[in-house]
């Protein structure tokens, strides 16, 4: 199962849900918008580093069997997502 992760683009949230650190927790494949860790200094090379692939928002929603956001998604990620996707969140 490839899970993805998306950054929030609510203003001053700069939480993310996942630290390179912690990706060796999973065992699935997982995806990671670009620019995912920017709020928090943190580059996408670590995220590579860490055994994450480093794809655009909608490539996410493309690949991704089930997605993980903190907030509500914007309107138009509503449209990328694929019925049987999971949305986790």
């Amino acid at each position: 199962m490839k899970l993805g992760f998306i950054q929030s683009t609510f203003p001053d949230e700069r939480r993310v849900p996942l630290l390179p650190e912690d990706i060796h927790e999973f065992e699935n494949e997982l995806l990671i918008e670009s620019g995912f860790g920017a709020a928090l200094g943190i580059a996408d090379e670590s995220y590579r580093q860490a055994g994450c692939k480093i794809l655009s928002r909608a490539e996410v929603f493309q690949e991704a069997d089930g997605i993980f956001c903190l907030k509500l998604m914007q309107p138009e990620d509503y449209d990328r997502i694929r019925p049987e996707q999971m949305i986790i969140g």
